[in-house]
């Protein structure tokens, strides 16, 4: 039974916001770890216990820990029983309960595992640690997921870019792969999986799974990475980490005007960030590119280039102005990007 104030909370009946509120944090911890296909037990751990081998040979804790059955405040409350009636209000009779190694409960305690997650400050300041088992399986499945994922891309022979030499050099070029022009194709595609693997056992912001997906249809976003890396390493772009900004080089000397700046938490990354930047603001890209001597972002054929489904998802990503966009046929939505883009529109020839 939960009491706050020394009163009953009649969650499973509520009238008042509180009780809804307990009702409602009950139904989604039953949910959570009760509900179908979940695991039907909770477990807490006593993460500090010293253990000793008792006589029958197995390890148990040197010293039980109290699980309180009050909260800090002293206004949320856990009891087993009805407690005793006076004429100070009700007696609770057990304060505590004497905790072991491990603690296992099921839906049956869902009071108390309420309480314990809710309220108990042994739990709220990780004392005493809720193991979820599922939270770890679940997390291990979308990394086998998304490792399977990364190999199909690469190395599967059904793979629609696993022979597509070009756009792995783009991909690699834009993970910063310097050397990619001297490296067979099964060497760069053994490159970016390495890149890729350690960027998402590391939580890298740039190099990881879904950059890698995203770049597979981001023909823009290749096409900066290669200009920039290109530039970077002929020396007409420098990063500095004084003022943590990238500058032009004109005539041998560093201009001191900041293309673009970053943090300096950020600086292990500059050159990503630059790259992402230039991809989605076309005034520092136009900039670039007008300093760099690249005449436009895209060519007419490089977007002709694209699929439908990549175009209609290009034009919603750019939000071009364009009306019923599902409607539009291939070169109709050419066109339109071609005019937002500010890309010399041409029509195909026609035999």
């Amino acid at each position: 039974m939960i009491y706050y104030l020394d009163e009953l909370v009649n969650w499973k009946d509520p009238k008042s916001r509180i009780e809804k509120d307990v009702r409602d944090a009950i139904e989604t911890i039953r949910e959570k770890y009760f509900g179908e296909n979940r695991p039907n037990v909770v477990k807490f751990l006593n993460n500090r216990a010293k253990t000793v081998q008792n006589t029958s040979g197995y390890y148990e804790p040197m010293k039980k820990f109290p699980l309180r059955f009050v909260n800090r405040a002293g206004d949320w409350r856990y009891t087993k029983s009805m407690p005793k009636s006076t004429k100070d209000g009700p007696s609770f009779i057990a304060p505590f309960e004497l905790m072991s190694y491990i603690k296992y409960m099921y839906e049956v305690d869902i009071e108390y595992i309420y309480f314990l997650i809710i309220h108990c400050e042994s739990v709220l300041s990780g004392r005493i640690t809720l193991i979820d088992d599922e939270a770890i399986a679940t997390a291990k499945a979308v990394t086998m997921a998304t490792d399977l994922e990364l190999r199909y891309h690469l190395f599967s022979e059904s793979s629609p870019i696993a022979k597509d030499r070009a756009l792995l050099s783009d991909i690699a070029v834009t993970f910063g792969v310097t050397d990619v022009d001297a490296l067979g194709i099964n060497q760069l595609k053994n490159r970016i999986y390495e890149l890729v693997t350690a960027g998402d056992n590391s939580s890298h912001r740039f190099i990881n799974t879904q950059s890698f997906m995203e770049l597979i249809g981001n023909e823009e976003k290749r096409k900066v990475a290669k200009v920039i890396y290109g530039a970077v390493k002929r020396g007409d772009i420098v990063y500095s980490n004084k003022d943590y900004g990238f500058h032009f080089v004109e005539g041998g000397k560093v201009n001191t005007e900041i293309i673009f700046s970053v943090a300096g938490r950020d600086a292990s990354s500059a050159t990503q960030i630059f790259i992402s930047e230039c991809a989605s603001n076309d005034k520092i890209r136009q900039d670039v590119y007008g300093y760099l001597g690249v005449v436009g972002g895209l060519t007419v054929e490089e977007i002709r280039n694209k699929n439908i489904h990549m175009l209609r998802a290009t034009c919603k990503e750019k939000q071009v102005p364009i009306s019923n966009i599902m409607s539009k046929s291939k070169e109709e939505l050419v066109e339109a990007l071609c005019a937002f883009e500010k890309v010399l529109y041409e029509r195909p020839l026609v035999n």
